[in-house]
């Protein structure tokens, strides 16, 4: 047979009152001067033994530190999926534990949207996204930009049809100015609850 690349993840379903879901949208890292999109659930891989209870709390102490207290663990689905990988050449078997849940508490932490980004790219962002609110997290020298998305919303940004809606949103996106390279902690007048 085929050689097949196996890959266990915890994938983190949170969902709020309204319906929406928290979507990752794409990662920044201060060497580029624009966000690299990447419109997903957040998730981690499971190390070696790990449990999944294990591996969802170190996603949410990492890449999600301040949703840490704000998680309601609903239920938890294990998903298989198979994608050619175009990174390793091959099929990867992704054996997905989704771990939905609901956010408990507001979340306090630093936004921005495209409208006040980068204005030669904001031009091309859907009206529906322009003034969205987007939370900046920063985890291991990189950040990480979040929204809470509709469903449909979702959908569209992860299918072929809204590659370029994705591409434009992300593009136009700048971390706020209270994070930076050097600095990890948030300043109080630059949050907001989600």
């Amino acid at each position: 047979g085929d050689a097949e690349r196996v890959l266990a993840l915890v994938v983190l379903n949170l969902n709020r009152g309204d319906g929406r879901t928290l979507v990752q949208l794409g990662t920044w890292t201060w060497e580029r001067t624009r966000a690299i999109p990447d419109c997903q659930l957040p998730a981690a891989k499971r190390l070696e033994k790990e449990t999944t209870d294990s591996a969802l709390q170190r996603l949410l102490s990492t890449k999600l530190q301040p949703l840490m207290h704000s998680v309601d663990l609903d239920s938890v689905e294990q998903q298989v999926r198979k994608k050619h990988s175009n990174k390793y050449g091959i099929y990867t078997k992704y054996l997905r534990s989704v771990c939905s849940a609901t956010l408990a508490a507001p979340l306090v932490a630093p936004t921005c949207t495209a409208y006040t980004g980068d204005p030669s790219a904001s031009a091309s962002v859907l009206d529906r996204f322009l003034h969205q609110e987007v939370y900046f997290l920063q985890a291991g020298g990189k950040g990480i930009f979040y929204t809470w998305l509709e469903p449909a919303d979702l959908e569209h940004l992860t299918s072929a049809a809204g590659e370029a809606d994705l591409l434009a949103w992300t593009r136009a996106l700048v971390p706020p100015e209270c994070c930076d390279s050097s600095v990890e902690a948030t300043h109080e007048d630059d949050t907001h609850s989600i």
